[in-house]
């Protein structure tokens, strides 16, 4: 991986929650997808495109589902070993971030201290969480109850 593009993931997963940035760090991804990329016979420059997908997959700004037709163009694999490029993508790196971030959310919402009030809140919002914040100030706005 490139520095440059290194760093850019990195200034970006400081926006993410904290479970997910611990999710993603814990990974192993970066050497993950190198051993992948050397079994599909990329060479450098096209591990380096393979990462920088699978960065924007991580940081939601991608679907899974659109990386092949980019790997097919970005690194000129054909349709088939890009459909099995990211099955093993999938296999080996983002179901176990999922099931990271899933265990991590789960044990914050065992340590938390859940209040009735809110869980009411929200169902008479009719789950809208952003009914209860004010746009311009971020703070919470009691207009639902109205």
């Amino acid at each position: 991986m490139t520095e440059k593009l290194e760093q850019t993931i990195k200034e970006e997963m400081v926006k993410m929650p904290k479970e997910m940035q611990e999710a993603i760090n814990s990974s192993g991804w970066v050497s993950i997808s190198d051993e992948i990329g050397k079994a599909f016979s990329l060479d450098d420059d096209g591990i380096n495109n393979l990462q920088l997908e699978i960065g924007l997959v991580l940081l939601r700004y991608k679907k899974l589902n659109l990386l092949p037709p980019t790997l097919e163009s970005s690194t000129s694999i054909s349709k088939n070993d890009s459909l099995k490029l990211v099955a093993e993508l999938d296999k080996r790196i983002f179901a176990p971030i999922e099931e990271k971030v899933k265990s991590l959310f789960k044990d914050k919402i065992k340590n938390e201290d859940m209040n009735w009030k809110q869980s009411i809140n929200f169902i008479i919002s009719g789950g809208d969480y952003s009914i209860f914040v004010d746009s311009e100030n971020e703070q919470i706005n009691p207009s639902y109850r109205k």
